[in-house]
């Protein structure tokens, strides 16, 4: 697992591993929005070959309908952004999603969580701290990210409840899930075979002087069966 700050990413750091592919896929976005994809897609290559040594230019990646990219002969792969902080987690074999979420003081958790969580999930976040939303949050997503159905396949299918150093979680498919705090964001991310309390974690930037710095901490965790 990588976690970035994509202010880190200059221009010259972009183009010297993005593709001309990558670049066709932004022709329509903001100029932020376009920044931030290119800086995401460069730290998931830039991932990709200090994990596997594949040279970062070489990769070449295919998109499902759900918007999950996967790796041509590579790696299983996933990227996250939220505000300026990216996340990318890159696993040698089975399946990967991965989340990252800034917490928001002006979003309505509760209109939210009512409307998308379970009543177990509900009535949990009534006696847990406000950010416990986001926990939530960011494990059933990396959750249907690994599955590559994205939010389109229900945040209602997974139920999880957090209580360090465990995740409980009841879902149709089997897989390992892991929480972490990033500086103020969390990250859930959820893989079909590898045992999630062996995840290496890197707090990662292409600057050589001065890169913002982001703590990363375990929070809690699936047990394996």
């Amino acid at each position: 697992m990588f976690v970035a700050d994509s202010r880190d990413f200059g221009a010259e750091h972009v183009d010297a591993v993005v593709s001309d592919d990558d670049r066709c896929t932004t022709s329509h976005m903001s100029p932020r929005r376009r920044a931030q994809y290119l800086a995401g897609r460069a730290l998931l290559r830039l991932a990709i070959e200090r994990s596997t040594e594949r040279p970062a230019k070489a990769c070449r990646f295919t998109t499902r309908a759900g918007g999950k990219p996967d790796c041509v002969d590579g790696p299983a792969v996933s990227v996250s952004h939220s505000g300026a902080l990216l996340a990318c987690a890159v696993a040698p074999a089975g399946a990967v999603g991965i989340d990252i979420q800034l917490p928001a003081r002006h979003h309505h958790t509760e209109e939210i969580a009512r409307a998308w969580f379970t009543p177990a999930e509900c009535a949990w976040l009534q006696r847990a701290p406000r950010d416990a939303f986001y926990q939530l949050w960011v494990l059933k997503e990396a959750y249907l990210k690994c599955l590559g159905s994205g939010l389109a396949g229900g945040l209602k299918s997974i139920q999880c409840c957090v209580d360090p150093p465990m995740v409980e979680m009841r879902a149709a498919q089997a897989v390992q899930l892991a929480l972490y705090s990033a500086g103020e964001a969390f990250v859930g991310v959820a893989a079909s075979t590898a045992d999630v309390l062996e995840i290496r974690v890197e707090s990662w930037s292409p600057r050589s002087t001065r890169p913002h710095t982001i703590p990363v901490h375990f929070i809690a965790a699936t047990t394996s069966a």
